[in-house]
C-alpha cells in the first residue's frame, strides 16, 4: 500500500513530463535553492512583515475544511468551523 502511494503518483506524472521538462525543473530547483538564499530570505521578510501569523496557515487541521467550504461556495459561519486543540 505505501509503495503503491509512492509509485502511483509517478507513473501518472510520467504520461504528463517529459525528460526534457524534468532536467529542466531539476536543474532549476538546485541552483535556486543553492544561489537563491537572498531572495529566499527577502520574501520571507516580506511575508512575515505583510502577514505575521503566516506559520498559522500552514496548520491543515484548521484551515482543510475553512477552504473546502469556500471552495464549494458555501456559506462560511464561525461556529460551524471545526477546531481542534493545539499541541
Amino acid at each position: 500500500m505505501r509503495i503503491g502511494a509512492i509509485l502511483i503518483p509517478a507513473i501518472i506524472g510520467s504520461y504528463f513530463i517529459n525528460d526534457v521538462m524534468l532536467v529542466k525543473s531539476t536543474t532549476f530547483l538546485t541552483g535556486f535553492v543553492f544561489f537563491g538564499d537572498p531572495v529566499l530570505k527577502r520574501g520571507l521578510d516580506l511575508l512575515n512583515y505583510y502577514v505575521p501569523n503566516w506559520l498559522e496557515y500552514l496548520d491543515p487541521r484548521k484551515y482543510v475544511l475553512h477552504l473546502l467550504l469556500r471552495f464549494f461556495f458555501l456559506p462560511i459561519s464561525n461556529k460551524y468551523i471545526l477546531t481542534f486543540p493545539s499541541q
